[in-house]
């Protein structure tokens, strides 16, 4: 189909058949605008998509403005909480500081007293030998003598013990400063760690050379269980004493559900870190107990 000229039409297409413009326009009209449906359908999806991404775009920014105010906040009560408990402590520490300053000051003023009471009856006996005469130091011996007597037998060595010790002391949450320098995440993962959780006996006793089983629920911000989502989930056994550690193995079994396995080679406490997405889930560390192998165990039948 090509457009062509009336004097084209006598000469050279006399034989073929060809429609004037007024009778074909109608048709190839509706020919472009039908061949144009596919393109409208197509600018619409992509009208519609740059909305949702500028829609997108403005819930980032207020998402990222609002999480920078709850920082803000909750940093800011963070410190006026510590800023309040450090002027508990301080005012704690006078009231006993100056309970046993008191105390210990009321102790000295009587050591004293008997200091002066001493000293003086030394000085007075020591000068009256040095400088009086036989007949005054003779005159003077049964009353002097009576006075040490009587003072020395008042005294009492235990009642120079000191009343109050030099104990104040300063105790902290040992896991306090690393707790806050991991204190609050931002994630773009709708997995939520802090509200994964987990159920199992391996979660609290374990025996050494048997295999500790616990389940873990993956779950996002509002709780709801993330099915078809995989996570990256990680457990290890660390003794508490931090010279032995044992990785478990996780196998996702189904919707948000994951088994862990781990198998201790060692007695005694210790914590099972599980972790989502490198976070703690809820109530990890766990604490676990791990016994010996008891008799007639898969681990003394095998031994055997």
């Amino acid at each position: 189909e090509e457009l062509i000229c009336r004097d084209c039409i006598v000469r050279d297409h006399r034989d073929h058949q060809y429609d004037l413009i007024s009778a074909a326009f109608p048709k190839h009209k509706e020919v472009l605008t039908d061949c144009l449906q596919p393109v409208k359908r197509q600018l619409e999806a992509v009208d519609e998509a740059i909305e949702s991404l500028d829609a997108r775009l403005r819930a980032i920014s207020e998402q990222r403005m609002a999480i920078e105010a709850d920082i803000h906040t909750t940093f800011q009560q963070l410190q006026e909480a510590l800023e309040e408990r450090k002027t508990e402590l301080i005012g704690r520490l006078d009231q006993l500081a100056q309970q046993k300053q008191k105390s210990l000051t009321a102790q000295k003023g009587e050591f004293e007293r008997i200091q002066t009471q001493l000293s003086s009856c030394y000085r007075f006996v020591s000068e009256s030998l040095r400088t009086g005469s036989e007949a005054e130091i003779l005159g003077m011996k049964k009353p002097v003598v009576q006075q040490i007597t009587e003072m020395t037998a008042e005294f009492k060595p235990d009642a120079l013990a000191l009343v109050e010790q030099a104990d104040l002391k300063l105790t902290t949450t040992t896991e306090l400063l690393p707790a806050c320098k991991q204190f609050g995440k931002v994630y773009t993962h709708p997995v939520c760690p802090e509200k994964c959780h987990a159920t199992g006996k391996g979660l609290e006793t374990a025996t050494v050379g048997e295999q500790a089983t616990a389940t873990l629920h993956v779950v996002d911000t509002e709780g709801k269980e993330c099915q078809k989502l995989m996570v990256e989930v990680s457990c290890t056994l660390l003794s508490c004493t931090g010279d032995t550690s044992v990785k478990g193995t996780v196998k996702k079994r189904r919707g948000n559900l994951y088994d862990i396995s781990y198998q201790p080679t060692r007695r005694g406490r210790h914590q099972l870190h599980i972790k989502v997405e490198g976070w703690n889930i809820r109530g990890s560390p766990f604490t676990v107990i791990v016994a010996e192998p008891t008799l007639g165990s898969n681990y003394f039948s095998t031994r055997w």
